[in-house]
């Protein structure tokens, strides 16, 4: 059985967060019609995983002005309905730097 989920394309990736014993964070991409949205998402299993991906998502929701999806399982998206990859990369690894 595989542990895989297909859940988008992967546009960045933090391995090895200290914050959280060593885990890797993803962020992934999806189009769903028509908008652009993302995951925060590591294979994790543990309660620390789960808790460190709820303030990677919280976080970066906050920094780079990004808006929940109501009932999607934790996606988000930009408000303007335009995707700006640079700039939420770059916000996605600052915000895995903070504790």
């Amino acid at each position: 059985m595989s542990k895989t989920r297909e859940i988008g394309r992967r546009i960045e990736l933090m391995s090895m967060d200290r914050h959280c014993g060593g885990i890797s964070i993803g962020l992934y991409r999806r189009d769903s019609g028509g908008i652009s949205q993302v995951l925060v998402h590591s294979y994790g299993q543990s309660q620390a995983t789960k808790g460190r991906v709820a303030f990677v998502t919280r976080a970066l929701s906050v920094v780079a002005g990004l808006q929940s999806i109501l009932d999607s399982g934790g996606w988000l998206r930009f408000p303007c309905d335009s995707f700006h990859e640079r700039a939420l990369k770059r916000a996605f690894l600052d915000v895995c730097r903070l504790g």
